[in-house]
This record gives structure tokens, C-alpha cells and sequence, in this order.
């Protein structure tokens, strides 16, 4: 099992490994995003490597799409990186969905967190990947399972009996509920 407990998104953005990764956005509705609200400089100052820091700036307001930027120091030499990432809401609840690309540059999918925001503090829970694997193999969820445990289980399309398992109570079970990624925005346009 992946262990996220206090990982920050900038090592979950660059993981290659281990992770639950959707076919598509989870969430049924894209809310609207104001650039005011979301752009600036994120602190997340309790990771276990150090304070990591990103960028968000918002692309597309109504599509609820943004660019997600990070400063990546994991083999010495650092590097500016970036993904794209959306909002979608779920019954009340919101999803950031980042894009997962392999080397090529293919899209295989979207790393989805639950979030909640209050003020300048967004709390971002990732999904459980040892028990979306459990429904994936138990044919609750479509998808496939890969033949090493450290390689991505990959799931979806979701129809709205699926979308249903990652909303209110309902998904206690499956997000990391114990570890949320904790941001505060620090700087804003």
C-alpha cells in the first residue's frame, strides 16, 4: 500500500508509482473558479520533506480548469514543473482531478483529491489506493488491476452508481481521510 501520511502533492504529482488513477475527472459539474479566490502561492509547511510550495493559476474559470506549478529538487538539480489539474463538484463536494501524462506526454489519467477549502486553507485528501484496488477487483468499479502492487491502478469510466461511492459519508472508506495535504495561500496576484 502507497502510504501518503504526510506526503506533499509535489511528490504525489511526480509519483510514477502505487497511485489510484481515474479515466476521467470525478465529479459531475464544473464549478465556477474565480481567479481572485484560487491564483497565488500555496504553502503546504507541514510535509515531511520540507515546506513545498506551488503556484496555482487559474486557466479557464467556467471549465474550472488550472495550472498547478512547483519547483522540483528530487534529483539535485532543480527544475520548474507543472500539471494541469480541474475542479469538478460532486454533491456538494469538490475534486481537484491533476493530470497524470507518462514520459511521452499521454494523458493516462487524473489524480483526483478531495478538497475543502475555508478561507486561505485548502485540506486535500487523496484516494485510498489499496481500497479502490479492492473495488476494482470486486467489480464494484470498472478497471484494471496491474500485476505488481507499486504499478497505478487505473479506473473508470464512472457512471452515477459509481460517482455515488466518492461522495459525502459515502466515502469515508476510500479517501486517506488519517493524512490531508494542508495549503495555505500565502501570495495572490
Amino acid at each position: 500500500m502507497r502510504t501518503w501520511h504526510a506526503m506533499s502533492v509535489v511528490a504525489l504529482v511526480t509519483a510514477t508509482s502505487g497511485c489510484a488513477i481515474s479515466v476521467e475527472p470525478i465529479g459531475d459539474a464544473s464549478p465556477s473558479m474565480e481567479p481572485a479566490e484560487w491564483n497565488g502561492v500555496w504553502v503546504d509547511a507541514h510535509a515531511d520533506e520540507g515546506p513545498a510550495t506551488i503556484v496555482v493559476e487559474v486557466t479557464d474559470r467556467q471549465g474550472a480548469r488550472f495550472v498547478l506549478t512547483w519547483l522540483n529538487t528530487d534529483d539535485g538539480h532543480p527544475t520548474l514543473e507543472s500539471t494541469v489539474g480541474v475542479m469538478r463538484s460532486l454533491d456538494g463536494d469538490l475534486f481537484v482531478n491533476l493530470e497524470q501524462r507518462d514520459e511521452s506526454g499521454t494523458l493516462e489519467g487524473y489524480l483526483p483529491f478531495r478538497i475543502s477549502r475555508r478561507n486561505q486553507r485548502v485540506l486535500a485528501w487523496s484516494l485510498d489506493d489499496t481500497a479502490i484496488r479492492a473495488l476494482v477487483a470486486k467489480g464494484v468499479l470498472p478497471g484494471t488491476l496491474p500485476e505488481e502492487r507499486t504499478q497505478n491502478v487505473v479506473f473508470g469510466p464512472l457512471d452515477a452508481q459509481h460517482l455515488e461511492l466518492f461522495s459525502g459519508d459515502r466515502a469515508a472508506s476510500i479517501l486517506e481521510w488519517d493524512a490531508p495535504l494542508v495549503f495555505e495561500r500565502v501570495g495572490q496576484d
